[in-house]
């Protein structure tokens, strides 16, 4: 059941985006809540440890495509939040070339639904932090310089 959803549109190409999401153990170079990470493996079945202020989450990779540029994981129990099997997916797609839009969302076993709201408000809010960082790193143009 999902219990939470969050989108934003990227003035840059996908492919771009993607190189930038992607990467399941560097989270952090545009999730600014995330105070450090650590990567155990490497493709689908690693595991990334997200150390935030007072609270850790371990999440496993379950699946990465690039042809359809979707990545998907789970939380690992037992976890920081109190809804089990929780599965989250990051999905881009590209309305027109040097747009992409960026769809991040989790789901949940059933839950009552005051749980699923008070969650769905905490990690929104954690999400939105991050797609905004992410469009702001993307969409900031930068200027190459040659070193003579």
């Amino acid at each position: 059941m999902e219990y939470v959803r969050e989108a934003i549109r990227i003035a840059a190409p996908v492919g771009r985006v993607w190189a930038v999401v992607a990467g399941f153990g560097a989270l952090e170079s545009w999730c600014p809540a995330i105070r450090a990470m650590e990567l155990e493996g490497h493709g689908i079945g690693s595991i990334r440890t997200a150390y935030l202020e007072g609270m850790v989450s371990r999440e496993q990779l379950l699946d990465i495509d690039g042809a359809h540029f979707r990545l998907v994981y789970a939380l690992l129990e037992p976890g920081a939040l109190p809804l089990h099997h929780i599965r989250s997916t990051l999905q881009l797609s590209s309305p027109e070339p040097g747009i992409t839009d960026v769809l991040w969302y989790s789901e949940a076993d059933a839950a009552p639904e005051a749980t699923r709201q008070q969650v769905g408000r905490l990690v929104g809010g954690f999400y939105r932090e991050c797609l905004t960082t992410l469009k702001a790193l993307l969409e900031t143009p930068r200027t190459v310089r040659r070193l003579t």
